[in-house]
């Protein structure tokens, strides 16, 4: 997913967006524009039939999220790992046995992701010592 990303990364660029170099949140009016279009995309999927179109809906909603990455400063190689087992592992324990819902590992997952982040970013920060002390990301 890392290519995709560095893909997205490089017409951003060249447009002239944001691409930081490590993790940032996005404001509010930019995680509400990135959910509209994500919701709009949804929306068309929906009601489009047949297989290329609706592959074609699924690869913008894609395109979307990596964007928004790209804009936070967050590549998704290992990230990525970190969604997909937690989400796995609450579908597996909701199908065995509905009863057996576990919030935990969303919650695992989070903590899991904070910490890549923070060692992304500090690795970044040390790199790039500019004697601020301050991390840019918490």
């Amino acid at each position: 997913m890392n290519e995709e990303f560095k893909i997205v990364k490089e017409a951003r660029r060249k447009k002239g967006r944001a691409t930081p170099p490590f993790p940032v949140s996005l404001l509010a009016d930019r995680r509400i524009d990135w959910a509209n279009s994500v919701v709009s995309e949804s929306f068309r999927l929906l009601y489009t039939e047949g297989v290329t179109r609706q592959a074609g809906s699924m690869l913008s909603i894609l395109h979307l999220c990596l964007s928004a990455l790209v804009e936070m400063g967050i590549e998704p190689d290992g990230l990525f790992q970190i969604v997909h087992d937690a989400d796995v592992s609450e579908w597996w324990n909701e199908r065995v046995d509905p009863s057996n819902h576990k919030p935990d590992s969303r919650a695992a997952a989070e903590e899991a992701i904070h910490r890549v982040l923070v060692r992304r970013t500090v690795t970044y920060v040390e790199a790039n010592d500019d004697g601020q002390k301050e991390l840019p990301f918490t």
